[in-house]
């Protein structure tokens, strides 16, 4: 990989997972509503136990409120250009948030109000003054949780297969190739657990190893440092929030990267037991909620590191992402147009079918892109690309 003068950058999408053995969207979407061996504790966090055979109540509450959710949504979706497109997982934490800040008194829409009465009806539990509804806003939370936990649990697992991931270890190791930042819209960890067995040293925004446990840094590594940048813009599931056992709340949290599994038996860096807050991960999830977290001291640290790197950069790689993320989508197109000298490769099989699929932010800007000769794209599933093409794109 390359003369510090010249960058490029990598962005990847749960695409790239799935060749790994991880479910896809769909996939979890079917597991959440099911529920099947899911159970919450007494921690009021959920866990999946495959023998379980038990009703827990929560869990019954949960599915029963997202597939009434699906269940009225679902036709709306056919009104777009998504053909055929079911609500997924993403879609209901996004609708279960806006429902859920409503009746906390979070939110003012106007639409929210009709919506709860076509879902729910009038009455019971459901019924929903703005502002004033806990009860409404507790099981919209739960809701929320409940779908989180069983996410990060299903994500919580070694790769099955990671051949697919030479193409973009060749393109590092190429030394005539740009020096590369690398962004992740995926949760799981077995991109960054390949490049550290491949023996690339990538910088993830966290510190050294301090009592087992290391924590997120606010100083960001120089644009010559030759660490490969490793940006999570959607979080990850070994993100948490610690608190010492003796702290104060919000003052002494800290998010931290656990090397141990035990993360309820964390220590601090002068031997306090610390507990993750509240239990689960920092990952975003929902369809169009992303981009309002990306406001949060956190993510939008995360977010400026991973634009700092698109700044520099005069060539880009997409790879396993369907551009659903409005926020994501306006950082591409606002880096298209950010010079001249600008350069976009999209890998993805069926890459007339995902350009059908995108936002209509990206969509109606494809074809314009291809005959500027800003946009080249590569009809290939990750695990058969040739390597040779990325890396001559990256080099050029």
């Amino acid at each position: 990989m390359l003369h510090s003068d010249k960058h490029g950058a990598l962005l990847v999408g749960s695409g790239i997972s799935i060749p790994a053995g991880y479910p896809s969207v769909q996939a979890l979407t079917s597991i959440v509503l099911a529920g099947n061996g899911a159970y919450r504790d007494t921690d009021e966090c959920y866990y999946i136990n495959p023998d379980r055979r038990e009703t827990c109540k929560y869990v019954s509450e949960a599915t029963a409120i997202l597939k009434r959710l699906k269940q009225t949504i679902d036709p709306s979706l056919q009104q777009y250009q998504y053909s055929g497109r079911a609500a997924n997982y993403e879609d209901l934490v996004y609708v279960a948030r806006q429902l859920g800040d409503f009746a906390l008194g979070e939110i003012e829409n106007p639409v929210v109000g009709p919506f709860l009465q076509q879902v729910f009806g009038a009455g019971g539990p459901w019924q929903a003054t703005h502002g004033h509804d806990d009860s409404l806003g507790s099981y919209m939370r739960q809701t929320e949780n409940y779908v989180r936990d069983i996410v990060w649990r299903c994500l919580q697992k070694e790769a099955e297969r990671t051949e697919h991931l030479e193409v973009f270890l060749a393109a590092l190791q190429d030394k005539s190739v740009r020096a590369l930042a690398i962004g992740t819209l995926n949760h799981d960890t077995h991109f960054e657990n390949y490049l550290a067995h491949a023996g690339v040293q990538v910088w993830d925004g966290f510190g050294q190893n301090e009592n087992e446990v290391r924590y997120w840094s606010r100083t960001d590594i120089a644009l010559d440092d030759k660490r490969v940048p490793f940006i999570k813009l959607h979080g990850s599931i070994d993100w948490f929030e610690f608190r010492p056992e003796s702290g104060t709340a919000y003052y002494d949290d800290r998010v931290g990267v656990a090397l141990t599994n035990d993360i309820q038996h964390t220590r601090t860096t002068d031997g306090q037991l610390q507990l993750p807050l509240p239990g689960r991960p920092l990952m975003l999830v929902g369809t169009f909620n992303k981009y309002i977290d990306y406001a949060t001291e956190l993510f939008s640290t995360v977010h400026a590191r991973w634009r700092a790197r698109l700044d520099v950069s005069d060539r880009l790689v997409i790879c396993g992402y369907g551009f659903g993320d409005r926020g994501i989508n306006a950082q591409i197109i606002e880096w298209v147009y950010g010079s001249r000298d600008r350069k976009l490769l999209i890998m993805n099989p069926g890459i007339e079918d995902l350009k059908n699929r995108c936002r209509g932010a990206i969509r109606n800007k494809w074809d314009g892109w291809v005959e500027d000769g800003i946009l080249e794209t590569i009809d290939s599933p990750v695990q058969d690309a040739d390597s040779a093409s990325v890396s001559r794109f990256l080099s050029s």
